[in-house]
């Protein structure tokens, strides 16, 4: 065999966001002598081409004997050919043997081979190409090619992964440059005959943590380190700009992180609203962030950031994970920040934050920290102080390129249509528990978990102790986001093929019977289901053709799911809001689900006795013209052979789903789960008027429900129906 092999192989493909400004290849010579390069080629083909592009060596080209040859490529640019980010660029191609700026790598589907002659080669499958008498090495990325019959294949090239063959060059690894520190990335970038290339942008100069950031119950101590040549500022403080950090001398020691009063973040939003926003002092759970960076005497290297949580007393917080988000202060809480402009207009323009977002898990792990945007979440909800938010997870510091989280974040609550825990996130909410902030924490989450045996989707749910900037900002209810994402995870479908359509608030509208708007989608994806509600507004007596009908375009069984847990469990504050209905679109899609609408259960803080108590008509409530939810069922309801169906099922909800020795032994769970953590919220959140007498009682208003709904319920059918449940 050859002497020379493939060492390490990159695409950008077609993007410009890549952490390497151009495509490379570098050739490896294993022999102990140099071996001449000229007539010999480089050829590449792109997916199932069987005809081989030829880029000649130069004549007197020479690859040298246990060294390596490096070949440039493309420079990175995507399909509307803007020019590459620099601030993306882990390292500098600076170092190279031969340049061919003509050939752009695919980062799919890619095969070379190294031939010795200037030909164009062809082969009609892979195992004729390796074994053709002119091809002396081969590298292929086609996920067709099998390791098995072609020994040379790998299969995981992408835009931010290189290649590379391991050290003792038995095998491949990744090269994940886009998010490997500096030290590392040093140790694998490629080489040229004349040298390695290791020459880093400050830009990409990170500082390194002797002790990473998390839970601690004794003291810890930090020491920074950074590439050689270069100094390190850091601070404890609030500050942005590196131009404020300490220069670091020595060893950072961090205590206990446990304090009593509160923090800069905190201080701005109470400068605007004084008191009411103002914690309580007590002794309270707190982190230490410590900010980094490298600095060569005129520019700075991105802020590096850890937080540490020393608490010795660390047995309360075993079995809640711990958030921190490290965002600017200003911007944040500030007069014209995201959490301050919500308190003046509920209904102002939603502007996203930059942040960083660490996660301390005791029970799953801790995962990479990931950069983010954060959004206020809700609408009437905002009204209290303890406000609900959005986090999307963001592509490194780029915040126009959505990221993943790749963690249990809900430790597997959320599972996909397998079964199996779903570890990839995108969005996620942080919900002050909606309307019933303050009062029982836990209402919305308690009625989706005791309904998800039913045919309706539910969001899954988490507590959690978050944190701004190091300060507790409260135990907030982690769940999943009614978003493109959730039903990717949940069935499959091609994101592409979703539309989701919501009920805008009554408290913008005036109403509740205004046109749902598409949240999901394209213009015009929603006139499908608009056709369904027009239907439905012509048939006020539904003949079992007309059932028909609204069943080929909506799945019957589960509007009923949904239309029952909500009037059993009295969320007042529905059917002219909180709706959320969506169907893949396409009757092709992969995941092979029908193209039919659903509905999901969604913000019923409202309900189990918030909104009122056990004795609630909800039928009269909800069977009514004002919504199109509620006129939709209410006529379904003229049919024979569909109202025996909504019997059926209420008949089983009313006598088995629901009954209280079934869902109270939840409810205490639940409580259970969040007590050890629940009064700080409500101390940090004094405003909202929580406390554990009010949460205590919250809880009784909800078991006193649960033991009284049944029976009135049972009346409710009758009067509508004429069916009695026994």
């Amino acid at each position: 065999g050859s002497s020379i092999i493939f060492r390490q192989v990159y695409a950008t493909g077609s993007n410009n966001d890549t952490p390497v400004r151009y495509s490379f290849l570098e050739l490896y010579n294993k022999s102990g002598h140099s071996i001449p390069l000229g007539g010999k080629s480089l050829q590449y083909a792109k997916g199932e081409k069987t005809e081989y592009i030829p880029y000649p060596f130069p004549e007197d080209a020479v690859i040298p004997g246990h060294s390596s040859y490096l070949i440039r490529c493309a420079e990175a640019v995507n399909p509307k050919g803007d020019a590459y980010l620099d601030a993306c660029e882990a390292f500098s191609l600076n170092l190279f043997d031969m340049d061919i700026p003509s050939l752009s790598l695919s980062s799919k589907a890619t095969r070379l081979i190294l031939a010795d002659t200037v030909k164009s080669v062809s082969a009609s499958s892979v195992r004729a190409l390796y074994e053709n008498a002119h091809v002396l090495a081969c590298f292929s990325a086609c996920s067709e090619d099998s390791d098995t019959d072609f020994p040379a294949v790998s299969r995981s090239l992408d835009k931010r992964t290189a290649i590379r063959r391991t050290d003792d060059l038995s095998g491949w690894e990744a090269v994940d440059y886009a998010h490997l520190p500096c030290d590392v990335i040093t140790a694998y970038t490629p080489s040229a005959s004349s040298g390695q290339n290791t020459e880093i942008p400050i830009s990409n100069i990170c500082v390194q943590f002797s002790v990473p950031g998390g839970r601690y119950d004794k003291t810890v101590e930090v020491e920074l380190s950074t590439m050689p040549g270069y100094e390190i500022v850091y601070t404890f403080e609030h500050f942005t700009s590196p131009k404020r950090f300490d220069a670091y001398k020595k060893p950072l020691k961090i205590k206990d992180t446990t304090v009593s009063t509160y923090g800069f973040t905190a201080e701005l939003l109470m400068d605007k609203y004084g008191t009411d926003v103002k914690p309580r002092s007590v002794d309270t759970p707190s982190g230490m962030v410590l900010k980094a960076c490298a600095f060569d005497g005129e520019n700075y290297g991105p802020v590096c950031t850890q937080t540490y949580f020393v608490l010795p007393d660390m047995a309360h917080y075993d079995d809640i994970p711990i958030l921190n988000f490290t965002v600017n202060p200003y911007d944040f809480t500030g007069d014209r920040g995201i959490y301050s402009i919500v308190s003046d207009n509920i209904f102002a323009e939603r502007k996203k934050l930059d942040g960083y977002l660490e996660i301390y898990d005791e029970k799953t792990g801790n995962p990479e920290p990931r950069y983010v945007q954060l959004a206020m979440s809700g609408n009437g909800s905002l009204a209290f102080k303890q406000k609900s938010m959005r986090v999307y997870i963001r592509e490194e510091d780029t915040p126009e390129s959505a990221g993943t989280l790749y963690y249990d974040l809900f430790a597997g609550d959320a599972v996909d249509k397998n079964g199996e825990p779903i570890t990839t996130i995108k969005t996620f909410l942080m919900r002050n528990s909606g309307n019933d902030a303050g009062c029982s924490h836990l209402r919305d989450t308690f009625m989706q978990h005791i309904s998800a045996s039913l045919n309706v989707d539910i969001q899954a749910y988490r507590p959690a102790m978050v944190f701004f900037n190091g300060e507790f900002w409260g135990m907030y209810n982690l769940r999943e986001r009614y978003d493109t994402a959730y039903f990717v995870n949940h069935y499959g479908v091609d994101e592409q093929n979703l539309v989701m359509l919501e009920s805008p608030s009554p408290l913008l509208t005036g109403n509740n019977s205004s046109p749902y708007t598409v949240n999901e989608g394209l213009p015009g994806d929603d006139r499908d289901f608009m056709e369904i509600m027009s239907f439905s507004a012509t048939h006020k007596k539904m003949t079992d053709e007309d059932v028909a009908w609204v069943e080929e375009r909506m799945d019957l069984d589960n509007f009923t799911d949904f239309f029952l847990a909500n009037l059993y469990l009295c969320n007042t504050d529905w059917p002219g809001n909180n709706i959320k209905v969506w169907r893949n679109k396409n009757p092709d899609d992969p995941s092979g689900l029908d193209t039919r609408w659903r509905w999901v259960l969604s913000d019923m803080d409202f309900g189990v006795g918030y909104g009122t108590d056990a004795s609630q008509n909800m039928f009269a409530h909800a069977l009514t013209e004002d919504s199109y939810c509620g006129r939709l069922m209410k006529h379904l309801l003229t049919n024979k052979t569909f109202s025996q169906r909504f019997i059926d099922r209420a008949i089983y909800i009313c006598n088995e789903l629901y009954q209280p020795e079934t869902v109270l032994p939840v409810l205490t769970q639940m409580k259970e789960r969040i007590e050890p953590y629940i009064e700080r919220n409500f101390l940090r959140w004094r405003g909202d008027g929580g406390s554990m007498e009010r949460f205590e009682r919250h809880i009784g208003k909800i078991t006193t429900f649960m033991n009284d709904r049944g029976a009135v319920f049972a009346r409710g059918l009758k009067s509508a129906t004429g069916t009695y449940v026994r």
